[in-house]
């Protein structure tokens, strides 16, 4: 490592690392029966969550406490998914708590290095992927022996600069952790807009003030069924599944559909044309008609593409509008509202798998006003969704710029940006010719055999 800043030194992560253990043996369960250990998903977070430990029941009594946590110990997951490979957390001492399987126990020489500090510096080290990147890797898991892990390299700062720092991030990393938070809230909310609007649009209060301008009741909404405003066409009543073939037409269905409500045809299944020509003797595409989800996946109203050769899974209905009495968009509209999926789906089916049929969906009541209310109510609706379309987009693009903003602290803090020098702190270089002169190389602690 080059480049330190004045008064810093570079050094390996086992000299500043007194013992490096691994955890107690012993079956764990999560019925509170026995003493507390940590687990994986205990510093999932990267700080000590004691919601989330286990307990062992049956243990060495004469050993035990050489695993009880003291305050300062660092716990950190070296064999897990290179995701979260290298995560850490700074036992505070609160509580009781025993060191687990799975997790490293890391006691630093607090005459070199604070705790905080280097839970702080194996933060930014995880975030550059530098534990990733020379970890052993197999099958859907990573892992960093002891040895490996005690030669990564350290910037270490003198011990003071080292408290500044700490303090420094404790408090700007909190601010950003809280707003990550409050931002996490928004998103739940925006999509309750979303459901609110659909409640609103499709009982008649968003064009409530409309109708009370033209003068018209709101009487004439009427009751009916779906059958008599759409035609219901259940796409393969077979529920055969066509062969796929390499070069073929989209077969689409409900799981094709993205976030974006279009379809993905280029990553739908293919299949030959002798399934369109089946799919054109029931039916013909015209402009407006969607289709509906009714197995597994229910709902998700969609517009099917004009123009196109393809044909339709058996997961999903296709519904047709009879532009007479029902415009298109409207009658989506319909049917994505809250009320109706509550009238279609039923809740007390014991099934695995959720699914209803063509003639429920047929026979199903909605209400509708005329054409001109239906129309004005998708022109509003368009407008309320592009407006919660902008907000969620603002949203999207705060939670990417929070996000950058823990690895560029981090970055800053170990360059000697983050808080200022102060020339009379003792030199980093001097704490570590202390330390080397009077301390051991790092322990490396194997685990015991279970009694």
């Amino acid at each position: 490592m080059t480049g330190v800043p004045n008064g810093w030194v570079s050094a390996r992560l086992g000299e500043v690392v007194a013992s490096m253990s691994n955890g107690m043996p012993g079956t764990q369960n999560k019925e509170g029966v026995g003493i507390p250990v940590s687990r994986i998903e205990t510093i999932a977070a990267q700080k000590i969550d004691f919601g989330r430990i286990g307990f062992i029941k049956d243990y060495d009594t004469s050993s035990i406490e050489r695993y009880r946590l003291q305050d300062g110990d660092v716990l950190f997951s070296h064999i897990n998914s290179p995701a979260h490979l290298g995560k850490t957390a700074v036992f505070s001492g609160s509580g009781r708590l025993y060191h687990g399987i799975n997790l490293l126990r890391l006691v630093v020489h607090r005459e070199a290095i604070l705790p905080k500090m280097f839970d702080y510096y194996c933060k930014s080290m995880r975030l550059r992927g530098e534990f990733a990147m020379r970890a052993q890797h197999a099958v859907n898991q990573s892992s960093i022996n002891q040895a490996k892990l005690a030669q990564f390299e350290i910037s270490l700062p003198p011990l003071a600069e080292q408290r500044r720092i700490a303090d420094k991030l404790d408090t700007v990393l909190a601010r950003v952790d809280a707003c990550r938070e409050r931002m996490a809230r928004v998103m739940p909310l925006l999509k309750r807009l979303r459901q609110s609007i659909f409640a609103v649009a499709t009982s008649g209060r968003l064009s409530e003030d409309w109708r009370d301008g033209a003068g018209i009741s709101s009487a004439t909404w009427m009751t009916t069924s779906v059958d008599k405003v759409a035609d219901i066409v259940d796409p393969h009543p077979s529920h055969r599944t066509p062969p796929e073939v390499a070069d073929g037409i989209p077969y689409i269905s409900i799981g094709d559909l993205e976030a974006t409500g279009q379809f993905n045809l280029d990553g739908s299944r293919k299949v030959g044309l002798d399934v369109l020509a089946e799919h054109r003797a029931r039916y013909t595409i015209k402009d407006g008609d969607f289709i509906f989800g009714k197995i597994g996946t229910l709902g998700k109203p969609t517009k099917l593409p004009v123009g196109l050769d393809y044909t339709i899974s058996a997961n999903v209905l296709l519904i047709q509008p009879k532009a007479e009495v029902a415009n298109a968009a409207f009658l989506r509209l319909v049917f994505a509202s809250p009320a109706f999926m509550a009238s279609v789906v039923d809740q007390s089916s014991s099934t695995s798998q959720a699914a209803f049929g063509i003639k429920k969906m047929r026979g199903t009541s909605i209400r509708l006003p005329s054409i001109a209310e239906q129309s004005e109510i998708v022109r509003r609706v368009e407008t309320l969704f592009a407006f919660a379309d902008r907000l969620e987009a603002r949203l999207t693009q705060a939670q990417a710029a929070t996000d950058r903003l823990t690895p560029a602290l981090l970055a800053k803090a170990f360059r000697g940006e983050l808080v200022p020098q102060d020339p009379a702190d003792e030199p980093a270089a001097d704490l570590l010719r202390r330390l080397n002169s009077q301390a051991q190389p790092t322990k490396v602690a194997r685990r015991p055999r279970a009694a």
